[in-house]
């Protein structure tokens, strides 16, 4: 074989070399935008989580027996927590609210931990009843409860 067939045949090996080489990174880089399209408009809450915790429980407020109050601690977490940023829902499977009851927190628009509120039945709902309590605090859900009273 001479040196001019031997040229001939590293010629043309290389053409389809450099053209996989090419259409793997196209591929790499169609892939890469892609992904990244997709990453931005997936709907990932791109807000940071709140390190808080709460406690949502029935209570007995006037010793009948019956469970006609929800008391709601902030346990730990920031302090002086505004009201505006956050929203406490205290509802029943009816979907009547539940309204301010005995010992309702009482604040200058701060929550502090160890805090409470506590909300009673209306008269329209008596025990059994399921309570659904969601907190959210800072865009997050911090707490998504049901709770059944009794009777």
């Amino acid at each position: 074989m001479s040196n001019a067939q031997r040229t001939q045949i590293r010629d043309d090996a290389i053409s389809p070399v450099i053209g996989t080489i090419l259409m793997v990174a196209a591929t790499v880089i169609i892939a890469g935008a892609v992904y990244a399209a997709v990453s931005a408009y997936s709907g990932h809450n791109s807000k940071p989580p709140v390190d808080a915790s709460w406690k949502a429980q029935a209570t007995d407020a006037d010793n009948n027996g019956l469970d006609e109050t929800v008391k709601i601690t902030y346990l730990n977490g920031p302090t002086n927590v505004t009201s505006s940023g956050m929203t406490i829902t205290v509802a029943t499977s009816n979907g009547a609210g539940l309204t301010s009851g005995p010992g309702y927190h009482t604040y200058s628009g701060l929550w502090n931990p160890g805090e409470y509120a506590t909300y009673t039945l209306p008269g329209s709902v008596t025990p059994p009843a399921t309570v659904y309590v969601t907190i959210t605090q800072g865009g997050n859900t911090v707490l998504d409860q049901t709770i059944q009273l009794r009777q």
